[in-house]
């Protein structure tokens, strides 16, 4: 008797396991099964209006390409390459101007398109841990380049980048200095700032799912990655971050004593710490105006009279500060 009622419960676990799968499946693919394009409304900063020289590149992944360029101003240090990892449902042109700022300070910018955004390869933007597994196989390139081998690494990335950022260092120790804005640590501690604490028990599930998705790297955690590294960590964030919780991710990586990082904590810049704060209030401008429109002309028609170079615009100040730590000779 006993048998049957622990069988019983065990065939009813199985069952509740399964079924969890199955809905962290679907919201999984529901969230990263499609591929990602531009907002061709948005008026992005260009390189042409920088006067930015690109080199384009092909960087293999699989059977699919990453493309993207390298991006330089004829004054650009010849030992030192910056790796820039955009963040999630955007690309390059979301990242133009912070390209710019690197290029500018001396620094030639290598950047890419994960796989399914704009115009890199794929099917979709696979997972939450592809921006890592993107910046992997950036690296692999890199390493295996004769131009590039030879020189200064340094990476720097927002978001879904800030994740690939503050992650890399594992892989490779080399690195000489990381720029991670508005990082998560790991696809738990993401998930929790973004989910009502109910709802938390599917967490593990969809990383189960990003396991299939994206394989080792859907067990990266910036803790981990970052004890040990020997490189420069500067690490910017905002307390009121409404897409990466600040409490759950680089607050906990202040109270590891064995990461040694430069915080650059504000309390009022939401997700974009490298923004100056007029950008910041015309953005939740932009973004209320938008969610109180309902139609898609309407939402075009506005879009017409919006300042997105103003939205856009980078904090120098903040940035060149985090830039002299990052680079800086140990």
């Amino acid at each position: 008797m006993i048998g049957y009622i622990i069988l019983g419960v065990v065939s009813f676990l199985i069952l509740v396991v399964i079924f969890l799968l199955i809905v962290a499946k679907i919201a999984h693919k529901k969230l990263f099964g499609n591929r990602y394009k531009s907002d061709s409304r948005i008026s992005f900063y260009t390189k042409e209006e920088f006067g930015l020289k690109t080199k384009d590149v092909e960087i293999p992944l699989k059977d699919i390409k990453l493309k993207g360029s390298i991006f330089y101003y004829d004054n650009c240090k010849d030992d030192s390459l910056f790796i820039y990892c955009h963040g999630m449902w955007s690309g390059i042109p979301e990242y133009v101007q912070d390209i710019e700022f690197f290029c500018k300070n001396g620094y030639p910018v290598l950047a890419i398109e994960y796989e399914g955004t704009n115009n890199s390869e794929g099917k979709s933007i696979r997972g939450i841990s592809n921006s890592l597994r993107c910046i992997d196989s950036v690296m692999k390139y890199v390493m295996n380049d004769e131009e590039l081998k030879n020189k200064k690494i340094y990476v720097a990335g927002h978001s879904w980048g800030g994740f690939a950022t503050s992650n890399i260092p594992y892989y490779y120790p080399n690195i000489k200095g990381i720029i991670a804005i508005s990082p998560f640590i790991d696809i738990i501690d993401c998930f929790k700032g973004l989910m009502k604490k109910p709802l938390w028990f599917i967490i593990p599930f969809i990383k189960v799912i990003d396991f299939f998705a994206c394989g080792k790297f859907a067990l990266a955690n910036s803790k981990k990655s970052l004890r040990n590294f020997k490189g420069n960590i500067v690490i910017l964030h905002s307390k009121n971050d409404n897409m990466v919780n600040f409490m759950y991710n680089t607050n906990k990586l202040m109270n590891d004593k064995k990461i040694n990082a430069k915080y650059m904590i504000s309390s009022d810049k939401y997700h974009f710490p490298n923004y100056t704060m007029e950008a910041i209030d015309l953005f939740l401008e932009f973004q209320k105006t938008m969610q109180s429109l309902h139609t898609n002309e309407e939402k075009t028609e506005y879009m017409k009279t919006c300042n997105f170079h103003k939205m856009g615009e980078i904090d120098s100040l903040a940035l060149k500060e985090a830039l002299d730590y990052a680079t800086k000779e140990n």
